[in-house]
């Protein structure tokens, strides 16, 4: 399961990668300005917000991603600045399209939205709005806990009493009791 940290390093290897990207960055938009020099033409990734949703088993995690270059003075390259940028957006959205990603478009869609003169540079380009689907499993027992995790015990170590149900193929099949969960083993023999 990739992690978000995986995901923006994926994100800055799809930028390095791309002959027409010169420079990758990620972090707040005011950030591009204090990033050092900037050879454009520049693609940013800010981290907008995520949602987990323990019903469909899924994490999703929204970023804009800003594809920009410098316009001259006179705005007279605008339409081509413009241009350029969205076809590399265009390109960069079709890469995380790639099935071999561990993500999916949540919907299916990307919204990209023009700005002109941005920024300290006089910059012009797209921001794309996408939202990143990756599989969230829930599963507590993979947690770096020591001791009992369990509410109904303060949280704290020691034992907790508690019934053991057996199912097979959703049928109940045997019931025992512990006065101590934390210390059972079960030994199930199939005959």
């Amino acid at each position: 399961m990739a992690t978000y940290n995986q995901i923006i390093s994926q994100l800055n290897q799809i930028a390095n990668n791309h002959q027409l990207i010169n420079t990758f960055g990620e972090g707040d938009i005011w950030e591009i300005s204090t990033s050092g020099d900037i050879m454009y033409p520049l693609m940013w990734v800010t981290t907008e917000n995520a949602q987990i949703s323990k019903a469909t088993k899924s994490k999703i995690l929204n970023f804009s991603i800003y594809f920009m270059d410098v316009v001259k003075n006179g705005e007279i390259n605008e339409r081509e600045v413009l241009s350029d940028q969205l076809s590399i957006a265009e390109d960069v959205l079709a890469q995380l399209n790639h099935p071999n990603y561990e993500w999916s478009f949540a919907d299916n869609t990307s919204t990209l939205e023009d700005f002109t003169e941005r920024f300290t540079d006089s910059v012009a380009g797209w921001k794309a709005t996408i939202s990143l689907k990756l599989p969230y499993s829930s599963n507590r027992c993979v947690m770096p806990y020591e001791g009992n995790t369990n509410p109904s015990t303060g949280g704290g170590g020691g034992s907790a009493a508690g019934t053991i149900n057996v199912y097979l193929d959703g049928v109940l099949q045997s019931t025992t009791s512990s006065t101590n969960l934390n210390a059972e083993t079960v030994n199930i023999l199939w005959t």
